[in-house]
Parts: structure tokens; C-alpha cells; sequence
């Protein structure tokens, strides 16, 4: 495991311990570790929280180290502590089942509390869960308190399942049915600690009763009696043996002890009942109330088992400058502080973080700032690559449009002079194909009107009054479908059409045949076949190429022998006239 530290606060009911623990080569190091006595009227419960602050204050103020990111360990009497059964089922199903009964089992509305659950037992049939919880308003005040401290709290864990962390990272994989009972100032916690979990009981029992008991017993006030109580069994004062004062100041200590055996006999018994588990075979003793003279004694002879001490310290390393002396001196204070930071070395270490979601939320949001504001810084930065690229582009190209303007200038002129050119040579072609047409239509005159004559000669009796050539000159390529002022589609430039020549011929023709006694349609028939005839030899002629059909007229004349003829021939263009 990589190196990392953790800061831990436990927050008891008379003190807080503060220690700083780093893990490096999955060991456990302990880098600094400081307590504070707190100061209030131990009655009064509202007084708590604002000595706590007060002690964390001092503490900050005095050793550097203490503040930042910090896990908060809450007492046990601050929590609702609920032990209940659901049904083994798929580890997917399981959270669903546990907040169903969460809903049922609390004794108030799930969304007024904040909540958390350890599995602490399976056999496979069913499940044994630890319910902790604690009212919304508490931890939001508790947090917004140390916030103000200049503290940033990332847990908040409950006291009373840490003993089995510490227990099993000190313990190891060796375990048997072991009794943890840590007696603190307000409440004892009992552990019950079997091969195949454990099992937590708080009872309301704890260094107050025994104050208090003092206090009835002498007749003094709490705050007195719990100085005579510090002084009295930590040795500071000594008293003389028949002093009247310590009869029943020992007396006190005796029926604690009787009423604390006597809890934690019901405790046993309904633990074995709840279980159906082996009775502990040893009690193992930590807490500062278990300092006090002859319990252990008391415990072994009432219990009937093994009673020793827990010093979770055993397994720590420690830092340059750690104090160990004064840690192995406070382990007593220690078990829930290394039950936390077990979990720097050990990722099966039991717990159930009691942090409201909002403040978890903003945490979470936190530690993803950094990465986005690196995603907007590279989304910033995004356009730059493409704006280099743009910008190496975009200079290439006006390099190379200033080169291509340059160029394009000349080849503007080259252009003008070719087009002047292509003008120049249009029109002489011109000019050639129409002394060529006149060259070649002199001779095919010649040979048409030798034609002419004979088609005359055959047909007999035909005069011609007029014969007019109409030439059109050639026609220009079809450009209707190019829009006005776009280029020529690509390709070869198609040939211009020919030139066309008509030939308009009109005449008269003599029917000798004529009758007058015959109707009038008798000529005209008459007239119409010879007439057709005439044309049917003039299509023969090489010089004709169609004859235009539309465009035939017939009429008879004053006199009725002579029909007036007009029709118009289309020359071929490879012999015009």
C-alpha cells in the first residue's frame, strides 16, 4: 500500500484524542498524538459539543498537525444503536433489505436521520446488521461547528463498532469468543467477538455512574465528587486509611463494579440467546473507567473467565518524533482512534460513516475540481493545435493566392490575345468558306442548268418564269441549356451546322389535252400529275436533296391550258448553288 495519512478525532464524553497516523509498507505509524481533558458540567448534555470545541480549538492552536481533513469518532450514547436480522440474499438485493427494515426499525423517519449499517454476522440463513444513526440536525451542527474550527470532516464514524477493528488488526486472524469492554465516561461498550463476526451492546454504564454514586454517597456535588474520584484512584491524592472518606468512596467503587458485572452477565446471556453462540471464554478491558483498582480481579472471580487489558499500540510503528512513551501510557484511550485508522492497511475494517449526504456531495464535488478545471483548461486549449494549423494554412495559402494572382495576370493577357486571335481567325474562315462556296457554285451552276435542261426537255411544255437561290448562313451551337455567363461545358467544341440552300422555282405548264367540254377538277387533276412529275425529276437531279412538300402550289391560269406551278427544292450543302 502506497504511503497516506489519516487524521483521527476521537470526541468522547470527558476527552478528545487526536491522532495522526500514516501506513507505509502496510504497516501502521503513528505520527502524532495529543489529548485534551474536556471541562463542563458532565449533567448538563448540551455542554458537550461546545467543550469538545473548545478542547479541538486549543489543540489546533498548539500542534499544527491538528487540523484539516479529519475523521470524527462519535460516542455512543450520541448515536441510536439498533441490532437487527434480515434474510441472507445477493449482496445486490442486500441494501435494498437493510433500508426497508432501516425504515421500520428507527425510531424516527429515515429522512430526519442520518444512518448507516455493518453486516456483523452471516451463516448464510440470515444476516446480522448493526443500524447507527443520528439525527440530520446533530451532525449538521456538529460539522458546522468544526468547520468553524478549520476543520474539514470526511467521516464521521460511530465509537461503538471501532473496538472490533481494533481488535481484529491487533488480533490477527487469530480469534476466539472474546469479550471487549470498554468502559467510558457516559456508556460501556461491550464487543462480542466470535469466529464469524461480532456483536456490540451499549449499556448506561460508565466513570459518571461511579461519580455519581460518590456524589450521593458523601454528599457533594457532581463536578466535586468526579475531582475526588480522579484523584482518589489515580493516586494523585493518598488517603489515610482511616480517614471516614474512603469507607464509602470504596464502598461506591465495590457497587459499581457489582452492577457493572451484573449488566454485562445480562448482556452474555442475551447475547447467547440473540446467537445461539458459545458464552466469551476471556474479557479484555479498555476505557479509562476500567482503570479503576481491583476490576479486573472483580470480573475474573465474577465471570469465571480470563480478564486482561487491550493495548491496541502493540502493533504501531512510530514516526521520528512520535511520542511512544505517551501513547503506550493513553492505549486505554487508543482502541477506537486505531480501530478507525486500521483501515490505511486493512480494507475489511468495519465502519458506517454517519456524514450527511450534502456535505459527502460538496466533498466529492471538491476533489473533481481539480480534474475540471484540467478538462476545461484542455477544452480551452483544444482550438489552439487547429488555430496553429489554421493559421500555417492559411499564410500558405495567401502565399500561394498572391502566386496564383501573379500568374493568373499574365495568363489574363495570353487569354485576351488568344481570344483576339480565335476572333481574328473566325472571321477569315469565313471569309474563306464564302469564296470557296462562290468558287464551287460557279461550276454547279453550270452542271444544275445542264440538268435543268434536260429535265425540261422530258417533261416538254415547261416554261419556268422564275428560279431564286436562298442560302442561310451556318448555324451557331446550341447554348440554350448553358445559363447566361457560365463556362462551356467541358468536351470538344461541336462543328457548326452547314449553310442551307433553297431553291425557289415557278413556272407555267401547257396541258394539251384541254377540253373544255371536261369539268374544271378534270384539269386541275390533270395538271397536279404532270406537275408532280416535273418535281420527281427534279429530286433526281445530285443537286437536290428534298423537296419541301408544304410549300407546292398549283393554280390555272386565265386560260384554262396553262397551270401556274410554284414549289421550293432544298439544295444539298455539298453541292450548292
Amino acid at each position: 500500500m502506497s504511503s497516506s495519512t489519516s487524521l483521527v478525532i476521537n470526541c468522547g464524553a470527558s476527552h478528545v484524542a487526536a491522532a495522526l497516523f500514516s501506513a507505509k509498507n502496510d504497516q501502521l505509524v503513528l505520527e502524532d498524538l495529543v489529548t485534551h481533558e474536556l471541562h463542563y458540567d458532565y449533567t448538563n448534555e448540551d455542554g458537550w459539543l461546545q467543550a469538545l470545541a473548545n478542547g479541538l480549538r486549543g489543540l489546533s492552536k498548539t500542534h499544527p498537525k491538528i487540523r484539516g481533513k479529519a475523521t470524527f469518532i462519535l460516542p455512543g450514547y450520541q448515536l441510536i444503536t439498533k441490532p437487527i436480522k434480515v434474510p441472507h440474499v445477493d449482496a445486490a438485493k442486500q441494501a435494498q433489505i437493510i433500508a426497508f427494515e432501516a425504515q421500520n426499525q428507527l425510531p424516527f423517519p429515515l429522512n430526519e436521520v442520518v444512518w448507516g449499517s455493518q453486516i456483523i454476522a452471516d451463516d448464510g440463513v440470515e444476516t446480522e446488521v448493526i443500524l447507527i444513526a443520528q439525527k440530520i440536525e446533530q451532525a449538521n451542527r456538529f460539522c458546522g461547528l468544526m468547520s468553524s474550527l478549520g476543520f474539514e470532516p470526511v467521516a464521521l464514524q460511530p465509537a461503538s463498532i471501532l473496538d472490533y477493528s481494533a481488535y481484529k488488526f491487533v488480533a490477527g486472524a487469530h480469534e476466539e469468543d472474546t469479550l471487549l469492554v470498554n468502559i467510558g465516561a457516559r456508556s460501556t461498550n461491550l464487543t462480542f467477538i466470535n469466529p464469524v463476526g461480532f456483536f456490540i451492546r451499549n449499556i448506561n454504564v460508565g466513570g459518571n455512574t461511579l461519580t455519581q454514586m460518590i456524589a450521593d454517597g458523601i454528599g457533594k456535588p457532581f463536578a466535586q465528587a468526579e475531582e475526588i474520584k480522579v484523584t482518589f484512584y489515580s493516586g494523585q491524592t493518598s488517603f489515610d486509611a482511616n480517614d471516614p472518606a474512603v469507607a464509602p468512596i470504596q464502598t461506591k467503587a465495590d457497587d459499581f463494579m457489582k452492577r457493572l458485572s451484573q449488566e454485562i452477565t445480562r448482556s452474555i446471556v442475551a447475547y447467547r440467546r440473540s446467537s445461539s453462540r458459545a458464552a466469551p471464554q476471556r474479557i479484555l478491558l479498555t476505557g479509562r473507567g476500567a482503570l479503576l483498582n481491583g476490576l479486573s480481579e472483580f470480573l475474573c472471580e465474577s465471570q469465571k473467565v480470563s480478564v486482561d487489558y487491550f493495548n491496541p499500540t502493540t502493533v504501531l510503528a512510530y514516526a521520528p518524533g512520535a511520542d511512544q512513551a505517551a501513547a503506550e501510557q493513553f492505549h486505554y484511550q487508543l482502541s477506537e482512534v486505531i480501530g478507525d485508522a486500521a483501515r490505511l492497511v486493512k480494507a475489511d475494517s468495519v465502519g458506517a460513516n454517519l456524514l450527511p449526504a450534502p456535505i459527502r456531495e460538496r466533498m466529492q464535488f471538491r476533489k473533481q475540481i481539480p480534474f475540471l478545471v484540467l478538462a476545461a483548461v484542455c477544452l480551452a486549449l483544444a482550438p489552439v493545435p487547429l488555430w496553429l494549423s489554421y493559421r500555417g494554412t492559411a499564410t500558405s495559402a495567401k502565399l500561394y493566392t498572391s502566386k496564383m494572382s501573379a500568374e493568373a495576370a499574365s495568363l489574363t493577357s495570353l487569354e485576351k490575345q488568344i481570344t483576339d486571335a480565335s476572333t481574328q481567325a473566325t472571321q477569315t474562315h469565313d471569309s474563306i468558306v464564302q469564296l470557296q462556296s462562290l468558287v464551287n457554285s460557279r461550276s454547279n451552276w453550270i452542271l444544275f442548268f445542264s440538268d435543268l435542261q434536260r429535265l425540261l426537255v422530258n417533261v416538254k411544255d415547261v416554261w419556268l418564269d422564275s428560279l431564286t437561290v436562298m442560302r442561310a448562313p451556318a448555324a451557331a451551337p446550341d447554348t440554350s441549356n448553358t445559363p447566361p455567363g457560365a463556362p462551356p461545358p467541358p468536351g470538344p467544341t461541336p462543328p457548326p451546322a452547314p449553310p442551307t440552300y433553297t431553291l425557289q422555282i415557278a413556272g407555267r405548264m401547257l396541258l394539251r389535252d384541254y377540253d373544255p367540254a371536261h369539268p374544271e377538277a378534270f384539269h386541275m387533276e390533270e395538271a397536279t400529275k404532270r406537275v408532280r412529275a416535273l418535281i420527281t425529276s427534279f429530286s433526281e437531279t445530285p443537286f437536290v436533296k428534298t423537296v419541301d412538300e408544304d410549300n407546292i402550289k398549283l393554280e390555272l391560269g386565265q386560260d384554262s391550258r396553262l397551270v401556274q406551278f410554284d414549289f421550293t427544292l432544298e439544295i444539298d450543302p455539298s453541292k450548292p448553288l
